[in-house]
């Protein structure tokens, strides 16, 4: 690096935190998520909210972040009312200051026009929409909740509530799906439904949580692959082990 070129990089600010706060709710548990998660019960978001106050207490007040986000869980299993208080306790924890970002994972089933107009007025600026897949079977072998109906219902809402920016959580290298089912089933026709419900950006991630998620679901594959190929194994053979 020049000598320009450092002195550049001092005067540059330095890049904000993100805040990354779980909420552990789950009504049901995916086959591949190894995430923490528990049933919502009364009892069990009273102490939610009391370990998220407490947290915040611990960190200090007028916190400055430049992305915020929500996920789980399914942050989507908290009422409406219960969205609006988590958002104005990350509000008095930014002291006024809003996150560049704010982010917040749903599920499909879990989108209702009231739970979006508690985001929005919270400060969100975008939805995470957990479709997993369009495949009917993938998402059976996922141990998904929703249906394609669901999302496209989903995504629509999203857009007339007036959140400009939505991603959809997709997953690839799932057992069953080659190269050219992904980009055929999951690129073509999920792209071309986006193109027909609304303006926006539209891309494909392959991050490092999808990459774990189908990891974790190819190990399960694996795992009953090899004990039905012990099944067919002489015993003799398999007692060896």
């Amino acid at each position: 690096m020049t000598r320009v070129e450092t002195e550049q990089a001092k005067a540059e600010p330095a890049p904000l935190p993100g805040l990354y706060m779980h909420v552990p709710f789950c009504a049901s548990t995916c086959d591949f998520c190894a995430f923490y998660q528990i049933q919502p019960t009364p009892e069990s978001i009273a102490q939610y909210f009391d370990g998220i106050e407490r947290e915040f207490v611990l960190a200090g007040p007028d916190r400055v972040y430049g992305t915020v986000f929500w996920g789980g869980g399914t942050p989507g299993l908290l009422t409406a009312a219960q969205l609006r208080r988590l958002g104005d306790l990350v509000n008095r924890h930014l002291g006024g200051r809003p996150a560049r970002e704010w982010t917040v994972e749903l599920a499909p089933g879990s989108v209702t026009p009231e739970r979006l107009a508690a985001l929005r007025e919270s400060g969100v600026t975008r939805v995470s929409l957990g479709v997993q897949s369009f495949q009917p079977r993938l998402l059976d072998a996922l141990g998904r909740q929703h249906n394609r109906g669901q999302i496209d219902r989903a995504y629509e809402r999203i857009r007339a509530a007036g959140f400009a920016s939505v991603n959809l959580d997709l997953m690839f290298a799932l057992p069953g799906q080659d190269e050219a089912a992904w980009q055929a089933e999951e690129l073509g026709m999920n792209m071309s439904r986006m193109n027909a419900t609304g303006k926006g950006q539209k891309g494909a991630y392959g991050s490092l949580n999808a990459s774990l998620k189908s990891l974790r679901i190819q190990q399960m594959e694996a795992d009953r692959l090899a004990y039905e190929l012990k099944l067919d194994m002489p015993e003799d053979i398999q007692d060896e082990d």
